[in-house]
């Protein structure tokens, strides 16, 4: 075997994995672009939820900033102003390739949105995962502040190895930056046996007023004809239980319920 061949096989193998990879991105594309039309439709009669969603779907399969314009429209509509204004900050920052018309409606559109949200700047320790309300927001230290409606929210900041993350609470109002500040996060249990909780007697028992006793109870009396007839109904049980499952009524009906539709 030529010494070379190895090396063509290696070349030819990497060649094609490279166009099979540049077929799969521009499939991805596609079916993007696929879904912006679909969302852009949608948008049109009214139905933004429904956009919303195609609109994701687009940047899942292809993440261009670009999109970003697309969900701040639909997220505006729904009245989701906070998340608009971070959809529209995200498109300018990230997307300065856009149209030049684009850019001046997304500029125009947070100049009328932003003195409705406030802003929350996360101080932390580089690294540190932030999420407000659950939701993540970056890793520190962010380059911008966070959109947020006006109101109280809670702020997490993990840092990198930590077991335990900076928790707090603040209130932000409509127009304004607040700070938060990470602090020091409580430390953990320490190894080892937990304490013995400690024993406590039980206190004297308090003097109390003499009980009325009871008259004696009359010796039971002995009555055959209850346990008579729960015999005899027992019995009768079995005998149409019997006949019951002879016949096959009472059984489960067969056969498969129908699914639901998941689209």
């Amino acid at each position: 075997m030529n010494s070379d061949q190895p090396r063509l096989v290696v070349a030819a193998v990497a060649a094609c994995l490279i166009i099979l990879a540049g077929a799969a991105r521009a499939d991805q594309r596609t079916d993007a672009r696929d879904r912006l039309e679909e969302g852009s439709a949608l948008y049109r009669k009214g139905d933004y939820h429904g956009a919303l969603r195609k609109f994701e779907e687009a940047r899942t399969l292809f993440p261009s900033p670009k999109i970003y314009f697309n969900l701040g429209q639909a997220l505006n509509r729904l009245g989701r102003t906070a998340a608009a204004v971070d959809a529209f900050e995200k498109f300018l920052a990230e997307a300065p390739d856009a149209v030049p018309e684009r850019r001046r409606d997304a500029e125009a559109l947070l100049a009328e949105l932003r003195p409705r949200v406030g802003f929350l700047r996360v101080i932390a320790d580089a690294g540190s995962e932030i999420a407000v309300d659950g939701q993540p927001a970056g890793t520190a230290p962010l380059r911008r502040t966070i959109p947020v409606d006006p109101g109280n929210h809670q702020v997490t900041a993990r840092a990198p190895g930590a077991a335990i993350g900076h928790v707090g609470s603040v209130e932000v109002a409509a127009g304004q930056t607040t700070d938060w500040e990470a602090r020091e996060a409580p430390a953990p249990l320490a190894d080892g046996p937990l304490p013995l909780p400690l024993t406590v007697a039980p206190p004297p028992p308090r003097p109390h007023a003499a009980l009325v006793e009871a008259p004696p109870a009359e010796p039971a009396r002995r009555n055959w004809v209850p346990w008579a007839i729960g015999g005899a109904a027992v019995v009768a049980g079995i005998v149409i239980t019997a006949v019951l499952l002879s016949s096959g009524e009472g059984q489960a009906p067969s056969g498969s319920l129908g699914s639901e539709d998941w689209r």
